[in-house]
């Protein structure tokens, strides 16, 4: 009914001004300053305005929000392997670099059986005369 009659008042407002309770009717508003509402009246229809608005309607009625949370959710958990791996490389990187520096200031490979020689059964000459 509203889209074929002439006179109509148009009213433009920002959306916070907008004021919605829950006992007012479906589909009914109201204005929280209407100092902010601006009206203006329409006498005339103007059907080639109409019909470039309708054209920029978008409805989208086929989103699949099931796939798209899933697809979220893989790429999260591949950014969480990543982090997880780079962490462990890190990590064992840092155990090798201690493990090394540990090997370097043990005395461990000073004392080995393969490189000690003994003395009991050397040279003993004292012929220095």
């Amino acid at each position: 009914m509203g889209c074929k009659l002439n006179n109509v008042d148009i009213v433009y407002t920002m959306w916070s001004n907008l004021k919605k309770t829950g006992d007012m009717a479906v589909g009914q508003v109201g204005f929280k300053n209407n100092k902010a509402v601006k009206k203006m009246r329409i006498e005339k229809k103007c059907n080639e305005i109409i019909n470039r608005l309708n054209k920029t309607k978008v409805v989208d009625d086929q989103i699949d929000y099931r796939a798209e949370r899933e697809a979220r959710d893989d790429r999260e958990r591949k950014k969480d392997k990543e982090r997880a791996k780079t962490q462990r490389e890190k990590e064992k990187a840092e155990r090798e670099k201690l493990e090394k520096e540990r090997q370097e200031k043990s005395y461990d490979s000073v004392f080995s059986h393969a490189q000690m020689t003994t003395n009991q059964d050397g040279y003993d000459s004292d012929d220095f005369m």
